[in-house]
């Protein structure tokens, strides 16, 4: 029996990642983080609707409200506005992602997961 970790925002690339492990593995364990972004309340929904359509094993939200207090993006501070630059865009999260995948990492060693998937850009 394979134990998949999917790290599941609710959007397009997770989706795709979460269809892509539910072929691979036989049971999903879906991970969502809540981190006071601005689309939260429709990622969270989404999560949801995912969870249920591949009937995961256990479904879990976490919060990680503490990279909106350490600030420095416009996806989780209403106060900044959102821009288009050139460059690294403002709605960037410092190290999110990698924060993320030792939540991850922690949560596999407890259920003894043979693999985590991440869907990111």
């Amino acid at each position: 029996m394979t134990r998949a970790i999917v790290l599941l925002s609710g959007g397009m690339d997770s989706l795709v990642t979460a269809a892509i492990a539910a072929r691979e593995c036989d049971e999903l364990y879906l991970l969502h983080f809540s981190y006071g972004q601005r689309t939260e309340s429709k990622e969270k929904w989404c999560f949801r609707q995912i969870a249920s359509h591949y009937k995961s094993r256990e479904a879990r939200v976490v919060d990680y409200r503490w990279l909106a207090e350490i600030g420095g993006s416009a996806l989780t501070d209403k106060d900044m506005s959102l821009s288009e630059d050139n460059g690294v865009p403002n709605t960037y999260v410092p190290f999110r992602n990698a924060t993320m995948l030792c939540a991850a990492i922690a949560w596999a060693e407890v259920i003894e997961a043979d693999s985590i998937y991440i869907g990111a850009v």
